[in-house]
């Protein structure tokens, strides 16, 4: 499909869903849309994905609680209300476009859908959603305990946004990009789409490009897991000179039997790369995915070069929460805080981190627990003269979600099961009559889906 082709169909009203593989061009088209076009919000449910496009986090536009379980509240006087004068930025809005949905989970999503009609009724007219993605890529980060809390609110435990009523709702017209731009060696793109669909008829052809002992100068590292790119970076700091300065987050109420929090202690020296893991809510300085140099410690603070600026970072302020369930409500209470800089060391990052970024070189840990990494993370590199893996990839790193393979086998259409709920109507009180069932039989129709039109832009 041409150019023109592509902005004729932007420039209808109809809510779009926009896929197909990665490279192929989704963001571009977002960003010739938005830059053409007034009146257009933009966000995604990363820091690092929003980076990228321009735009805010899901969370902070929409006002999305952690997790989202609830329905918004707009009720005046109530914590946590959404008010009208938040809600007027909304409003504004034309077109609203959500970027890496993949990676939005369905709460959030749902949350979101709310909160944009909510919007609506405010403006008096519809406001046109474009969500952008490939499912075959990362997926939402959805933690075991949560199962059970998301089905007791109605949602999938998969996490995927395309779960949701209001995915359903919104009736989206899908457009497949199928034109590969990022890489231009038509071998590398077909087996790349290979990978993405699970199949494991290639792994011989990526032994040459394993290399257990590479130059890491001028290479970034790209890792599976944060414990691999936590080692990889303290090893980087060894190498660099001067003298260690160690950063100890400081823990207040519960936030003292905190474990986890992947920046409980900063060991960093002046000239080391650094990523920045949440954004300046305060001054817009950095964002969640920002990469800057240290260039040296004062007291209390950090002085970083970002984009050849030099700013001065202080600790933030992490929330710990504590959440039960009662009744339908989810009840949330701060129970404790944490206090630290809002930086890791950048010389190797995760595979999400790295998502919707391109390198010409790049070094891969194949370390693969989560559908859809291991696709991500190769197709990262413009050619395979700029791939190096540490190890070779084994079958068992080929995962693609059942879920996401139904999706697409069925047209981009989510046929989950719906749960009926028999209504009897109590008869009147008599000597001798019993209960009976009203003999109505509801059935529930699937609705009218679009058709898939797919896009090969070119």
């Amino acid at each position: 499909m041409k150019d023109v082709e592509i902005e004729k169909l932007l420039s209808g009203t109809g809510n779009l869903f926009i896929t197909g593989p990665a490279g192929t061009g989704k963001s571009y088209i977002l960003n010739k849309y938005i830059n053409e076009q007034s009146n257009v919000l933009v966000c995604a449910p990363t820091g690092i994905a929003a980076l990228h496009i321009g735009g805010e986090t899901m969370h902070k536009q929409f006002h999305i609680p952690i997790p989202a379980f609830e329905a918004p509240s707009f009720a005046k006087g109530r914590k946590d209300t959404i008010t009208k004068g938040q809600l007027q930025v909304i409003a504004c809005a034309d077109t609203i476009i959500i970027d890496e949905i993949s990676m939005c989970r369905n709460d959030v999503f749902r949350f979101a859908v709310k909160v944009i009609r909510k919007a609506e009724k405010l403006k008096g007219s519809k406001i046109r959603i474009i969500v952008s993605g490939d499912f075959s890529q990362l997926p939402p980060v959805v933690k075991a305990s949560e199962a059970s809390l998301m089905k007791k609110f109605g949602l999938d435990a998969s996490g995927y946004a395309f779960t949701t009523q209001e995915w359903k709702s919104l009736n989206f017209e899908v457009v497949e990009l199928t034109d590969v731009k990022r890489q231009e060696n038509a071998d590398f793109i077909s087996i790349l789409n290979d990978i993405r669909l699970g199949k494991d008829i290639h792994l011989d052809y990526f032994e040459r490009f394993v290399n257990e002992d590479p130059d890491y100068e001028d290479n970034i590292v790209i890792c599976g897991t944060n414990a691999r790119a936590d080692k990889i970076n303290r090893e980087y700091l060894d190498s660099l000179p001067g003298q260690a300065v160690v950063f100890q987050a400081y823990k207040e109420g519960r936030a003292n039997y905190t474990s986890g929090f992947n920046n409980d202690l900063i060991v960093a020296k002046a000239g080391a790369k650094v990523i920045f893991i949440s954004n300046d809510t305060i001054e817009g300085k950095y964002k969640n995915g920002t990469f800057g140099v240290i260039k040296s410690f004062n007291e209390g603070s950090v002085m970083v070069d970002i984009d050849g600026n030099d700013v001065e970072i202080r600790r933030q302020e992490y929330p710990v929460y504590s959440y039960s369930v009662s009744g339908s409500s989810l009840q949330k209470k701060e129970v404790g805080m944490i206090r630290q800089f809002p930086f890791k060391i950048g010389k190797a990052i995760t595979i999400h981190k790295s998502q919707g970024q391109t390198f010409d070189r790049a070094i891969i840990s194949p370390e693969i627990f989560a559908a859809g990494q291991l696709y991500v993370v190769l197709s990262r590199v413009r050619s395979p003269e700029g791939l190096t893996l540490l190890k070779p990839i084994e079958p068992k790193q080929l995962i693609i979600d059942p879920v996401v393979e139904k999706f697409y086998r069925n047209g981009y259409i989510w046929d989950a099961p719906v749960k009926k709920t028999a209504v009897v109507k109590k008869a009147p009180v008599k000597k001798t009559a019993a209960k009976k069932s009203t003999g109505k039989t509801k059935t529930t129709r699937r609705a009218a889906q679009k058709p898939v039109k797919r896009r090969t832009s070119k």
